[in-house]
């Protein structure tokens, strides 16, 4: 049972990252709850030890209703540290290990101490993972996910010292700093000499490394911060002056786009030649009807590239689509293909009759090729026999299914399936037909559209067998398709009456 009900002194909530927030319902964790949990991804290990006991109502809502960002993140660390605990070194193991990184890097090596413990995890585990375990030991006594981010930052240069104290220990040899020195020596590393890092570190990946601009502030963080730890406080810097603690989950997921926006913003006034971000903005606001004068504007603004320039860039990726298409089956001649035909018709067009026509609408049709992480679909199964029903729509299947899976459920009352006493919530989740707020939540990945590429574009009106038939004419004239599809099978996604005509 999954029933509310009013504070008690005795209730606890029994969620390791709970802020606490004061309530009078709380939610019993139940066979349902848990269920919910695991499709949500929310679910930590930890909470079936704890069923039939309660969570306050503030969690229940962030595992279960909203499938909060920070809950599956826990119950993603949770159960990666119970895996690393089962393969981890002792405590005495480790500082062992940690002792003899330090006096590599510094005392053989020559490289100076590092004065911040996030730095110091970061460095120490890039150099040997079985050293997460030991840092994450140091955090959980600090009880670091329960202090504000002013606090966690004065904490930072405590709990590295710490860990220098323990290995100093263990060796006199490791260089043991003081404590109450202050920081700021020849070595310091200020915010401008981050942004100088960090822009000659886009502009190698843009202009040598030929790569996409990133959209995400965790990733350019992560593979920045791999290049050069001195940016890890860069990074800090930005993340941790946007109040995080007084933030919504909600609000966070759009801060990871809005931070690296800044953070390419920041770096194209002190690098010109940074230019990726800048054309994908462009070609965007072009697309949704942006006016010449309006681009330019924003281009005194350093947001975009000029009329002339995008012009050139739109050119460019018209010559280079179809490299990009082989490459793009290159990649994937292995994996499941999906293709979707659809048809495009510029409707809003304005009505201007003349000799030929009452209208400039055209009618155009689109093949869109979307990458499954699954291998190919095979024509011919392991016994040999084809894929393909020959009964085409096989009606006795479908009787069968509807007599013996719905007809017997419809066939009871609800009562009679639900005789027995029942909260409300659970009646009412019963009585729910379909979610479709958790179902794109669940499957928001993969709709998104980055592994889609735009096979072909042209004219065609969609509107009969033959029409499909030309449009599908196109998949076979691309050599690699052919080969694809000698020993593999394509599904092809349409619209009715797309359905029928295919």
């Amino acid at each position: 049972m999954e029933g509310g009900s009013t504070h008690g002194s005795s209730k606890r909530c029994m969620v390791k990252i709970c802020k606490g927030s004061p309530t009078e319902t709380w939610k019993k964790i139940t066979n349902n709850v848990l269920i919910k949990a695991e499709a949500n991804r929310t679910l930590a290990s930890y909470y079936r030890d704890h069923k039939d006991e309660y969570i306050c109502m503030g969690c229940y809502n962030a595992i279960v209703v909203n499938t909060a960002s920070s809950f599956k993140e826990h119950a993603l660390n949770w159960d990666n540290g119970l895996k690393r605990h089962r393969n981890s070194f002792s405590i005495s193991e480790s500082i062992s290990l940690l002792t003899n990184f330090i006096f590599e890097r510094e005392v053989l090596d020559g490289e100076p101490p590092v004065f911040s413990f996030s730095q110091l995890r970061l460095i120490a585990v890039n150099k040997n993972n079985d050293l997460i375990f030991f840092f994450d030991q140091i955090e959980e006594m600090a009880c670091l996910d329960k202090k504000t981010e002013a606090e966690k930052r004065e904490l930072e240069r405590s709990l590295a010292y710490q860990c220098y104290l323990m290995c100093w220990n263990q060796s006199r040899v490791i260089p043991l700093w003081n404590l109450h020195e202050s920081e700021m020596g020849s070595d310091y590393f200020s915010w401008v000499d981050g942004v100088n890092v960090l822009s000659k570190f886009l502009y190698d990946r843009e202009k040598v490394e030929q790569k996409p601009a990133i959209y995400s502030f965790k990733e350019l963080r992560k593979e920045m911060v791999a290049k050069d730890i001195r940016l890890s406080s860069f990074f800090n810097s930005i993340y941790n002056a946007t109040l995080l603690d007084k933030k919504s989950d909600k609000y966070l997921d759009k801060l990871d786009k809005r931070l690296v926006v800044e953070c390419y913003i920041i770096c194209g006034n002190q690098n010109s030649k940074l230019m990726a971000f800048k054309e994908d903005i462009s070609l965007f606001l072009d697309l949704i009807g942006l006016s010449a004068k309006a681009l330019d504007a924003l281009l005194h603004a350093g947001i975009t590239i000029s009329r002339r320039h995008l012009d050139r860039k739109k050119i460019e990726i018209a010559n280079n689509h179809s490299s990009l298409i082989e490459s793009y089956l290159e990649n994937n001649k292995y994996n499941a293909l999906a293709l979707n035909v659809d048809d495009y018709h510029n409707i809003h067009a304005k009505r201007m009759p003349n000799t030929c026509s009452t209208s400039t609408m055209a009618h155009m049709t689109t093949l869109l090729l979307n990458r499954i992480n699954i291998t190919a679909i095979p024509q011919m199964t392991l016994n040999n026999a084809s894929i393909h029903n020959p009964k085409l729509i096989d009606f006795e299947l479908i009787c069968n299914t509807l007599d013996h899976f719905y007809m017997e459920r419809m066939a009871k009352t609800f009562n009679d399936r639900f005789y027995y006493e029942t909260f409300l919530d659970e009646k009412l989740e019963n009585l729910t037909l379909h979610n479709y707020d958790a179902r794109i939540t669940e499957r928001q990945e993969e709709r998104k559209m980055k592994d889609t590429i735009l096979l072909d574009f042209f004219e065609l009106k969609l509107e009969d067998v033959v029409s499909y038939i030309s449009a599908l004419q196109r998949v076979y004239e691309n050599s690699l398709l052919n080969n694809y599809l000698t020993n593999s099978v394509i599904p092809v996604i349409a619209d009715w009456p797309g359905q029928v005509f295919i």
